[in-house]
């Protein structure tokens, strides 16, 4: 085959096609025993070794994999520094995903290997969308919450609130308003680790509340009960989203908020409770 060279920002190799199904360019490496690619792309300054763009409906690049291979393979050779991939959308206004990944049969949707040499097996997410984590799951949030409908506008509602169950409505919450119920369910959560929700794990919940029902919330309390110090019981207090330090000898079972890990002097304010109602 003849050698093309250019230079100066020229092409090498030039090839179009205005039909409607033809092809600018096709490279068919045809021996079935060879293990030769049809198409090596090497820059050795800082350009891109192949850069495709689709300008219509149409894919930048599209590949297919008929035997046992894979249709893309990326890799880092041992003395490389790079990333094996990389997928970003700078379009502040497109709102698709940077990554879609379809599953048309019963197998796992991914399946993420690691160690040295790369074998073993870490992390998978199967075709109905359960995750399963060898070494578990860490979240940047401290609690575990459930996603709610509630009373009223959203808008009358803020994290930190003290939630309770409403007895107007079916799984609905509402801000709490009277001391020491036994309604009380949880904490309007600032940054929940896991929410929960009845609904399809990829539906929007941001119309509800999650409140947060185990771990470490941020919550409004008040001095109604007197001071609050680290450790004491946490209850519902007459003003409304907030807790106060429950009267132990007032306590009865389904009141408890849960445990103040900071303290309350006077006034009003957001402290890091341990939500775990009893």
């Amino acid at each position: 085959m003849n050698s093309q060279f250019a230079n100066f920002g020229t092409a090498g190799i030039y090839g179009i096609s205005s039909g409607t199904g033809g092809f600018a360019g096709l490279f068919h490496a045809s021996n079935p025993a060879g293990n030769g690619p049809a198409l090596i792309a090497i820059a050795d300054g800082n350009g891109n070794g192949i850069t495709a763009n689709a300008s219509n409906t149409g894919d930048g690049v599209e590949t297919t994999a008929d035997g046992t291979g894979s249709a893309i393979y990326a890799w880092v050779p041992n003395f490389g520094n790079g990333r094996a991939g990389r997928l970003v959308n700078y379009n502040t206004g497109n709102t698709n995903p940077v990554l879609t990944v379809e599953q048309h049969s019963n197998g796992s949707i991914a399946l993420f290997k690691s160690g040295n040499p790369g074998t073993v097996n870490v992390a998978r997410i199967n075709s109905a969308g359960r995750g399963f984590f060898n070494g578990g799951t860490q979240n940047s949030g401290a609690d575990l919450a459930e996603a709610f409908d509630v009373e009223g506008a959203m808008s009358a509602y803020e994290p930190g609130d003290v939630m309770v169950i409403s007895t107007s409505s079916d799984r609905k919450m509402e801000k709490s308003s009277e001391a020491y119920s036994t309604l009380v369910a949880g904490v309007y959560a600032t940054k929940p680790g896991v929410l929960l929700t009845e609904q399809e794990g990829v539906e929007d919940v941001t119309d509800q509340v999650p409140v947060g029902v185990v771990g470490v919330i941020p919550t409004k309390v008040c001095d109604e009960g007197g001071p609050i110090r680290r450790g004491d019981l946490l209850v519902t207090s007459s003003k409304a989203g907030y807790a106060m330090k429950a009267d132990p000898k007032k306590l009865q079972h389904g009141q408890i908020l849960g445990k103040a890990l900071q303290e309350l002097t006077s006034g009003t304010g957001k402290i890091k409770v341990l939500v775990n109602v009893k």
